[in-house]
């Protein structure tokens, strides 16, 4: 989900009466261009960038208070059913190109300017669009509605703004300067909020419009694990929970994948120890020296003449002297009943 934030400045936008585009973000009043109902743009997902706008201060009628200030943007206008009559008669000095579609007409000052922060701040190109439609504002002019007006921006008055992944410039790009309801257009953002009612645009307010990033095959991602570390002290405390299993072993060990590869395991053991193995009568019936550096040795249930154990009771003798310390555990077998295979 895209997302905005408000670095500086108040807000000065409200997505009351205008989301119901189905947008992307800003509660669906801001959202992407690419495959929009009306647009289809050369800009897709996995290319849209962070964009700053920020804002010039407007009086009560929408007029632009200075038009030397930095961020007043000369925008493509363009118009809905610009190829119909005049719903009101203050619109006819502006409809300049009557074709159908959202059709170009002309450029015009607005009281922003959008940075592409993930480009060096790039400035880019703008635009905004009006709706010839009785009630709505044909007037040159990008000047939404108050959310207090009880208008809706989406159907109504289609004071839409839209952020284009071009660098700006004042000569005209012949990718914009089109319909932009039927041609493809390099369009990265569009938004259909409408004003705060008691908010003006005013110097120093900014909105930040955030993309959720789509990964591409140019991202690479690097992650760093912190480097084991050893201490002989912590390793002494690790001896607590030496231990073997399963405990007891009846006949099977879940691990197994073969009768004829029984073994019991001991855990967390130092990378290195000396097990030995004893049965009641204190006869030592296995030797097994751990090197492998891990904390797991497996007994194979025979003694040191590679011959199956009897079941019963052993105690297992664990010599560690690297870190100076043993272990002594109880661990009883019960071998399966052996039958040949052959007779």
């Amino acid at each position: 989900m895209n997302t905005y934030n408000i670095p500086s400045g108040k807000r000065d936008w409200t997505f009351a009466n205008a989301d119901g585009f189905g947008l992307e973000g800003f509660s669906g009043a801001i959202g992407m261009g690419y495959n929009n109902w009306f647009s289809s743009s050369s800009i897709t997902p996995d290319q849209l960038h962070k964009v700053l706008i920020k804002f010039a201060a407007i009086d009560t009628a929408y007029n632009i208070v200075n038009s030397s200030d930095p961020n007043v943007s000369s925008a493509y206008r363009y118009l809905r059913h610009a190829s119909s009559a005049a719903q009101d008669p203050s619109f006819v000095p502006f409809i300049i190109n009557p074709t159908a579609g959202y059709a170009y007409q002309d450029r015009r000052s607005i009281p922003f300017a959008a940075y592409d922060e993930d480009n060096n701040n790039q400035r880019l190109d703008v635009g905004f669009l009006e709706n010839n439609a009785a009630g709505a504002r044909v007037d040159g002019k990008y000047d939404p509605p108050s959310n207090n007006d009880g208008i809706d921006n989406v159907s109504l008055t289609k004071e839409w703004f839209f952020i284009f992944g071009t660098n700006y410039s004042t000569s005209n790009n012949s990718a914009l300067a089109t319909d932009i309801l039927d041609n493809e257009t390099p369009l990265m953002w569009i938004g259909t909020p409408n004003m705060r009612a008691t908010n003006l645009f005013a110097a120093g307010d900014e909105f930040e419009i955030v993309p959720n990033y789509v990964n591409s095959l140019k991202d690479e991602f690097t992650f760093t694990a912190t480097a084991s570390t050893k201490s002989t002290a912590l390793a002494k405390t690790d001896i607590n929970a030496i231990n073997v299993f399963p405990n007891p072993y009846y006949g099977v060990n879940t691990q197994e994948t073969s009768k004829y590869a029984r073994f019991v395991t001991f855990n967390h053991l130092p990378t290195t120890a000396t097990i030995r193995i004893f049965n009641l009568a204190g006869i030592l019936v296995r030797t097994i020296n751990h090197t492998d550096g891990t904390q797991f040795q497996q007994w194979d249930l025979n003694n040191d003449s590679g011959l199956p154990v009897a079941s019963g009771l052993y105690i297992v003798y664990i010599d560690m002297p690297t870190i100076g310390a043993t272990k002594i555990l109880k661990t009883a077998i019960i071998q399966e009943q052996q039958f040949p295979d052959h007779f």
